[in-house]
């Protein structure tokens, strides 16, 4: 495996790597070739629509916790209405309540949705399944931007 990863380094590195290959690498065997295959598609902050709908995929259906952060991590550089469909997924994953950082890096690419967006926040806060960010989610809406107008 670090032999697999030493190579998509290297052809990164030397600009052998395009994203329809690291498209294909979302469905590798190894969960470190995903992960890694996530980072490099999301550097230019601008993935492809089917690398995104592949994203929302995996952040449904991929058992690898790594792969989970690697995804929370992505989706904090896309734009707020392209990280929807991923974080609806991710915050789903009940069995990540106890981690110690998936559910804050979850929160990191939610906050900036649930500031903005309170139709989204609210569809976030349905999917949740994790106590903290559930908690934080309310407690953004609560005492949200608009929370202190006068109408």
């Amino acid at each position: 495996m670090p032999l697999r990863l030493r190579a998509l380094w290297a052809l990164r590195v030397t600009g052998n790597l395009n994203e329809k290959k690291l498209e294909g690498l979302l469905q590798d065997s190894s969960e470190h070739l995903r992960a890694w295959a996530i980072q490099l598609l999301c550097e230019n902050r601008k993935p492809s629509e089917a690398a995104r709908a592949e994203f929302a995929r995996m952040a449904k259906e991929d058992k690898s916790p790594l792969v989970r952060l690697y995804l929370a991590s992505a989706m904090q550089r896309l734009p707020l209405k392209q990280r929807l469909p991923v974080l609806t997924h991710l915050l789903a994953h009940v069995e990540d309540k106890n981690d110690q950082n998936l559910p804050l890096m979850y929160w990191y690419a939610t906050e900036p949705v649930v500031d903005a967006d309170r139709v989204a926040a609210v569809k976030l806060l349905t999917a949740c399944q994790i106590p903290k960010v559930r908690q934080f989610i309310t407690r953004r809406m609560a005492t949200g931007r608009d929370a202190g107008k006068k109408e």
